[in-house]
């Protein structure tokens, strides 16, 4: 079942590349993604929601809490379900002087996602607390999972 849902994520973000603005960009953010997601099929992530699809630019800056303007692509990649906390993002952003204040976004992120699983899932509260904000050039990545190391890994030899 897993592999079925690893194919139908990566064919969503195959046909997600073909209307993308900054081509070398994008195609890094789906394939880092891809790349985890083939790494660990046990992520209960279901869902992949790319820079260009209407959902994403709907609600960017509720989840990251910083505008929009400040990417030029992303990846986020989830459960739909809302019972488990794993989530990768990965944003490509657009001015180089503006990384570390987006990963401090990101790791505020990752606050708020311990926060509100503390109450609601208590349970899953160690895979947020072993979350990991990593950068690399300019890309800034998120990543809550039991496997993040090896997510954050398979993520950065993409991106490399």
């Amino acid at each position: 079942m897993k592999k079925i849902i690893v194919f139908a994520v990566t064919a969503v973000l195959l046909l997600a590349l073909t209307g993308c603005g900054n081509q070398n960009d994008s195609v890094k953010c789906v394939k880092a993604v891809e790349a985890a997601l083939e790494k660990v099929e046990s992520a209960d992530i279901d869902t992949t929601v790319n820079y260009d699809d209407d959902a994403y630019g709907e609600n960017f800056e509720r989840l990251y809490n910083f505008p929009i303007e400040q990417a030029d692509d992303g990846v986020i990649a989830y459960a739909s379900s809302g019972g488990s906390a794993d989530e990768i993002s990965v944003v490509h952003v657009a001015d180089s002087n503006d990384v570390s204040g987006v990963k401090k976004y990101m790791e505020a992120r990752l606050e708020k996602r311990l926060q509100d699983f503390q109450n609601y899932k208590p349970e899953e509260v160690c895979k947020i607390e072993n979350g990991r904000v990593v950068v690399q050039q300019q890309y800034v990545m998120l990543v809550i999972s039991n496997k993040a190391d090896d997510i954050v890994s398979a993520m950065r030899e993409v991106l490399s």
